[in-house]
């Protein structure tokens, strides 16, 4: 499952970078852009043995800075929530994730209207484990985050010059160790992400 999800995120970060033109790339130097999306996220594999994650909501917020006509720098701060349940459909709790990451972007051009790019983050996933009453604690280690992604933006003209629409896959690394009770083991909350959301430049 893991490797499936991989192999798709990477089709579509070739498939990105064969549909950019040779036009003038998007970043605009010297200027700041802002963003907000939301979206689903679903993880790549069993995040602990004899669990079952449900697909969860993610939102995530942004600023970069253009350094070049292709090159921007940044700062995301992303949030991601799923519940749990063990092999009999019993809940045992939900995970919160907060994923702190500094960024860089790598605009590919313009293909007709709109404007993909690649991105790539690392930094801190910060995971938090919310107990069902009566569920044996489960303790998750703070893990390195890395998060690979590739997007489109459109601009609304129609609104404003400086305002982008945002579709995004994501893939994020959430792999660390776990304590259940008194019993060591092993943690992935690794996921694929599917966004949408908006980007301001300014």
């Amino acid at each position: 499952m893991r490797r499936s999800c991989v192999n798709h995120f990477l089709m579509v970060c070739v498939l990105t970078t064969s549909l950019s033109g040779l036009e003038v790339a998007q970043a605009e130097e010297g200027k700041w852009t802002a963003g907000f999306n939301t979206g689903l996220s679903i993880l790549t594999q069993e995040a602990v043995e004899g669990t079952d994650g449900d697909v969860g909501p993610l939102i995530n917020a942004q600023i970069s800075y253009g350094l070049s006509s292709v090159l921007s720098a940044g700062f995301l701060f992303e949030w991601e929530h799923r519940s749990f349940e063990n092999e009999n459909s019993n809940d045992l709790g939900s995970l919160n994730t907060i994923s702190l990451m500094p960024m860089a972007l790598w605009h590919l051009g313009s293909y007709k209207s709109v404007f993909p790019y690649l991105s790539t983050a690392i930094g801190v996933n910060i995971n938090t484990f919310d107990e069902d009453s009566g569920v044996t604690d489960f303790d998750i280690d703070n893990t390195f985050a890395w998060r690979l992604a590739g997007g489109v933006n459109y601009p609304l003209e129609m609104v404003t010059k400086n305002l982008m629409l945002n579709g995004e896959i994501a893939w994020k690394r959430n792999r660390g160790d776990i304590e259940v009770g008194n019993s060591n083991g092993n943690f992935d909350g690794s996921s694929l992400n599917f966004l949408v959301g908006v980007r301001y430049t300014f």
